[in-house]
């Protein structure tokens, strides 16, 4: 599997990408809408003061995922293991803000990292994986918590 892929299938990346593009461009259109004789100032207003953190935040979030990614690119090495179990959490421990209808798990997976077996956990979507379900998953030997599903067999 080319690993520049991730970068493109990336469901994290698609997602802040088009939230970005939604911040830009509904904004402006409910303005217009609103208030058509003063748009400019009210844009800028709004822009300036409603949307100036949420667009930050969103920007850093995305390039902090991409350069993630790269660095699991440049870095990482492909590893055959095992899923050892499936955490069974609310969406609070994989930073949701609901407990309800997260289509997200977290499941460890031992690897044999230099000849030592770790536990690297792994988010997943929701009831893709059983226990001892043999998985490759691209982790950074340096950093081993940091790991990504590249495919289940």
């Amino acid at each position: 599997m080319d690993h520049r892929d991730l970068l493109e299938n990336d469901e994290n990346l698609f997602m802040y990408k088009w939230l970005f593009i939604t911040f830009v461009v509904i904004p402006p259109i409910i303005v217009a809408i609103k208030e058509p004789h003063t748009f400019v100032h009210s844009y800028v207003d709004l822009m300036l003061f409603a949307f100036s953190w949420p667009l930050l935040l969103l920007a850093a979030m995305y390039f902090s995922r991409r350069r993630l990614l790269m660095q699991l690119i440049e870095r990482g090495r492909e590893l055959q293991g095992t899923v050892r179990s499936i955490k069974v959490s609310s969406g609070k421990l994989l930073g949701f803000r609901s407990r309800y209808r997260v289509d997200r798990q977290r499941v460890a997976v031992a690897v044999r990292i230099d000849g030592e077996e770790k536990l690297i956990d792994v988010d997943v979507p929701r009831n893709s994986l059983r226990e001892n379900a043999q998985v490759t998953i691209l982790v950074d030997p340096l950093k081993p918590r940091h790991a990504l599903l590249v495919k289940a067999h």
